[in-house]
């Protein structure tokens, strides 16, 4: 199950989901957050990994970084920070937020807390302003 909640006020929108998340569910989850949110400029994407595992491979990892880039293009910035619990989703959100580097205007990281992940989302530059 997924669920989003937008809080204007800070410009943040909470993702979270629980049980298997695949390719597919990952790929849909890209697209119901384009279709939903995509009157901003600036996305500060909070999502709550910990009740969840995946199951798609590194080698599907290329596959969501071509959906990222095709429903995150024309934002300016958007920062995604993950909160993950197990070493296994550590070691993947790590791999992961490497391959993403690239993508000028998608930052990804991974954090073990709400509370460090929302400092990280903070610096974000619609909070500069």
């Amino acid at each position: 199950m997924i669920s989003t909640r937008y809080d204007s006020e800070n410009n943040i929108i909470y993702l979270s989901h629980n049980g298997e998340v695949d390719i597919n569910d990952a790929k849909k989850m890209l697209r119901m957050l384009k279709n939903k949110y995509n009157h901003l400029d600036y996305v500060y994407l909070l999502e709550d990994s910990r009740k969840s595992s995946f199951t798609f491979s590194i080698s599907e990892i290329p596959i969501l970084i071509k959906a990222v880039k095709e429903n995150l293009y024309g934002i300016l910035e958007v920062r995604h920070a993950d909160i993950v619990s197990s070493p296994l989703d550590t070691a993947i959100s790590f791999i992961y937020g490497q391959l993403v580097n690239p993508i000028r205007n998608y930052k990804y990281r991974a954090f073990s807390t709400e509370e460090a992940a929302i400092a990280w989302l903070k610096k974000g530059i619609y909070f500069q302003k």
